[in-house]
C-alpha cells in the first residue's frame, strides 16, 4: 500500500473530515501494524463499521467491493481478542499466584500454554467465506494486522487439504477462517469446538445465504453459543436476503454505503456487440453458432489486449471447458495466460493466485471462482468474455479492477442476444456502461498509472519482453527455433496424453484410431472460415469426421516436419477442441434417433438461462408420438464427456 499512497483515489475511499487511523482509538499493536502497511486515512465504511464493531454491535455492512471492508473486520476481530486477552491476564494472574510450581506441572499443556503467555488459545472468532481464495487472503490480511499483538493468530481452513494437517493448525489458534463445507466437517468432528466463539463473521453474506450454502450455514450457527457477536459484509443485498439475515442477529446495525449504485466510481465500463458471420443459408445447429460466437469474442479480446497498456488483466468464463480452451489461445498468441477453476486441485489454485499476486503473470482466466473478495491491487483490466449470470456477479466481477479507490476498465462482450442484459442493467442501476468497437481508443487515463515500486517495474518489463520477443519471432520464423520448441510442446503433450491414456480418457488405443495412423499428416485441414465444414447431415460423415478427428488428436505427438505442417498443426489444436464437442452432439444425436428412441419425433438442443438450472445446463427436449409430452433430460458439467462415452459404446459395438 505504501507505494500507491501519491495515487490519484475516487471518492469511494474519501471521507469529508480528515480523520487519519490513529484518531480511531485503536490498540498500539494494531496502529503498529497499520502505519506498516501504508494505511493512513479509513474509507467511509472502515470509518463508520470499526468503531461499531469495536463496541460489540451487531453489523450489516455493503460497501462497494474493493473499499476495504476485509480490513474491518480483522481490526474488529483482532480488537475483541486482546480485549478478551486482557481481562483472561487479569484472571490468570491471580490463578497463578495461587498455584505452586507442581501444580503448574500438573495442568495440561493448553492450560499450562495459556496462563504463561497470558493469551487464550483456544478459538473465539469464526470467519466463514465462500471461496478457498478468499478465505486465504483473509487469513493473508489479518495475520498482517496481528503481526505486532501479542501471540494472536489466524488460520485458513479449506477444502483441498488434509483434515489431519487442519487439527493441528487449531492449536493456538483463535481466529478461524474458513468455507463451509470444512468449517462443519471440524465441528461434526469435535476436532473445532464453538463453546468459545464469541465472534461470527459472514463475508460475502449473499453468497453463504444463497440455496447452495444455506443449509451449512444454518447447521454451523446452530453450533454456536446464543451470546456472541454476527458480523455480515457484502458489495450486494437483494432485499430477500437483507431479511434473512436479520434472524441471525440481535438488533443489528445496518451500514449500507452503495444500495444504489454497487459499482466503484473508478471503473470505466464499456459494452461490445459481438455478431455472428452469415452461414449463406445454411442451418446451423445452435452449438455450431455458440462456437462461432465465442471465436468472436476470442478475436476481439486479443485486440483489445494488444491496444490497452494493462498491467494485470482477469478474463471472467461462465464455463470452465472455456476457461482452460482460452488461456491455451492466449497462451499461443504470445499471452501468457493461467486459468482458475474449481475442478483444480488446490496446490494448482494456490500457484496460480500465488503467480497473481506476485506478478509473474499478466492475464488470469477465470470462472466466478474468483469473482469476489480477491485483491489484486494493479489488475486495471476486467473482461467479461461471457455474459455473467446475474446482476450482482457483474458488479463483483468488475470488483476485481478499481481497488481502495484506485482506476480501471471493465469490457463485457455481448451476443445480439445478449444484449438485453446490460440494457436492462443500465435500468436498474442507473450505471453509465458505453458501447465500443474493434480498435475504439480508450483514454489511458481511465486505467493507467505509474508504478513506483521498484520489484513492480521490474517485473512488467519482463512480462512486457516476453510479450516482444512472440512478435519478434512470429514476423521472423526460423525453422530451427520450431523446431525445437515444438519438440518441448510434444513432450507435454506425450506426458498429457500419457495420463489421459492411464484414466482411461484416452481415444488413441481403439481400433478407430488404428485404422487412420497411418493416413498422411498434412492431408488432414481444415478452414478457418468454414463453420459449415464440421456440420454432418449422415452416419457416414459423421462417423468420417470423427475419426479424422481422433487422428488429429492422436497425432499431436508427431513432431512437424515444415514450417507448413507446423501452421496446420496449430491451426488444427485450436479448433480440436470445440470440435469434438460438435461431433459428440451429432452423432449422440444420431445414436438417439436411429438406435434409442425410434418413436422420436423431434429432437431439438438449445442454450438455456434458466434461473432453476445450475451452471446454465443444458435442455433437451425430447417429444414423443405416444404422448405429446416433452422429457427434460439435465446433463451435469460432463455431459460433453459423456457424448465421447456413447459414441464409444456404439461404435465398438457394432
Amino acid at each position: 500500500m505504501k507505494e500507491s499512497q501519491n495515487r490519484k483515489r475516487t471518492n469511494d475511499i474519501k471521507i469529508e473530515n480528515n480523520i487519519t487511523f490513529s484518531e480511531l482509538v485503536l490498540s498500539d499493536d494494531i496502529m503498529k501494524a497499520i502505519d506498516e502497511i501504508g494505511y493512513i486515512r479509513p474509507s467511509p465504511i472502515q470509518l463508520k463499521a470499526i468503531p461499531l464493531g469495536i463496541s460489540g454491535q451487531d453489523l450489516i455492512a455493503q460497501a462497494k467491493s474493493g473499499t476495504g471492508k476485509t480490513a474491518v473486520f480483522g481490526i474488529i476481530a483482532i480488537e475483541h481478542i486482546l480485549k478478551e486477552a486482557k481481562l483472561y491476564q487479569n484472571q490468570n494472574n491471580s490463578r497463578k499466584s495461587l498455584l505452586s510450581n507442581q501444580d503448574l506441572l500438573n495442568l495440561d499443556d493448553e492450560t499450562y500454554a495459556e496462563i504463561m503467555s497470558g493469551v487464550p488459545r483456544k478459538q473465539m472468532v469464526l470467519i466463514i467465506s465462500p471461496t478457498r481464495e478468499i478465505a486465504i487472503q483473509i487469513t493473508q490480511v489479518i495475520n498482517q494486522l496481528a503481526k505486532y499483538a501479542k501471540r494472536i493468530k489466524a488460520e485458513s481452513f479449506i477444502g483441498g487439504s488434509r483434515e489431519a494437517d487442519d487439527v493441528k493448525k487449531l492449536i493456538g489458534t483463535q481466529i478461524v477462517v474458513g468455507t463451509p463445507g470444512r468449517i462443519k466437517s471440524l465441528i461434526e468432528n469435535l476436532e473445532l469446538r464453538t463453546e468459545n466463539i464469541k465472534m461470527l463473521i459472514l463475508d460475502e453474506a449473499d453468497k453463504l445465504l444463497d440455496p447452495s450454502f444455506s443449509k451449512v450455514i444454518n447447521w454451523i450457527y446452530t453450533t454456536l453459543p446464543k451470546e456472541k457477536q454476527t458480523l455480515a459484509f457484502s458489495a450486494t443485498y437483494p432485499e430477500s436476503l437483507l431479511n434473512l439475515l436479520v434472524t441471525y442477529m440481535k438488533n443489528p446495525v445496518q451500514i449500507r454505503l452503495c444500495s444504489d449504485t454497487p459499482s466503484l466510481e473508478g471503473i470505466k465500463q464499456y459494452y461490445q456487440i459481438v455478431g455472428t458471420t452469415s452461414n449463406n443459408g445454411i442451418n446451423t445447429s445452435l452449438s455450431a453458432q455458440s462456437y462461432d460466437i465465442f471465436r468472436k469474442k476470442v478475436n476481439s479480446c486479443l485486440i483489445l489486449l494488444q491496444e490497452v497498456s494493462f498491467y494485470q488483466a482477469i478474463i471472467f468464463c461462465n464455463h470452465k471447458s472455456r476457461a482452460e480452451e482460452l488461456s491455451r489461445t492466449l497462451t499461443k498468441e504470445g499471452w501468457p495466460a493461467y486459468y482458475i477453476s474449481g475442478d483444480q486441485t488446490q496446490k494448482d489454485r494456490s500457484q496460480t493466485m500465488q503467480a497473481l499476486k506476485n506478478f509473474q503473470l499478466r492475464v488470469l482466466v477465470s470462472t466466478d471462482l474468483i469473482s469476489r473478495g480477491i485483491d489484486i491491487e494493479r489488475v486495471n483490466l476486467v473482461i467479461n468474455l461471457d455474459v455473467p449470470k446475474d446482476y450482482e456477479t457483474y458488479f463483483h466481477r468488475i470488483g476485481r479492477t478499481g481497488r481502495f479507490g484506485t482506476y480501471g476498465v471493465a469490457i463485457s462482450y455481448l451476443s445480439e442476444s445478449e444484449k438485453s442484459f446490460i440494457s436492462d442493467l443500465i435500468e436498474l442501476y442507473d450505471v453509465q456502461i458505453s458501447q465500443r468497437k474493434d480498435h475504439d481508443i480508450i483514454p489511458e487515463e481511465f486505467y493507467n498509472y505509474q508504478l513506483t515500486d521498484e520489484m513492480d517495474q521490474k517485473s512488467l518489463e519482463q512480462l512486457k519482453q516476453q510479450r516482444n520477443d512472440y512478435l519478434l519471432n512470429k514476423n521472423n520464423p526460423s525453422e530451427d527455433e520450431d523446431k525445437e520448441v515444438y519438440q518441448e510442446e510434444d513432450e507435454e503433450y506425450e506426458e498429457e496424453d500419457e495420463e489421459e491414456y492411464e484414466e482411461g480418457k484416452s481415444y488413441s488405443d481403439t481400433e478407430d484410431y488404428q485404422d487412420y495412423n497411418n493416413e498422411e499428416y498434412n492431408e488432414i485441414v481444415y478452414e478457418n472460415n468454414d463453420t459449415s465444414e464440421y456440420i454432418y447431415t449422415n452416419a457416414e460423415d459423421l462417423e468420417k469426421g470423427f475419426r479424422k478427428l481422433n487422428v488429429n488428436g492422436g497425432n499431436r505427438n508427431k513432431k512437424p516436419n515444415s514450417i507448413k505442417e507446423k501452421q496446420l498443426k496449430e491451426q488444427q489444436d485450436y479448433y480440436n477442441y470445440y470440435q469434438y464437442y460438435q461431433y459428440y452432439q451429432q452423432y449422440y444425436q444420431y445414436i438417439c434417433q436411429q438406435q434409442q428412441y425410434q418413436n422420436q419425433q423431434n429432437y431439438n438442443r438449445y442454450e438455456c438461462n434458466c434461473p432453476n438450472c445450475p451452471n446454465n445446463n443444458i435442455h433437451y427436449y425430447n417429444n414423443y408420438n405416444n404422448n405429446n409430452s416433452y422429457n427434460t433430460q439435465h446433463y451435469d458439467k460432463n455431459f460433453y464427456e459423456n457424448y465421447y462415452k456413447q459414441y464409444e459404446r456404439y461404435y465398438n459395438s457394432k
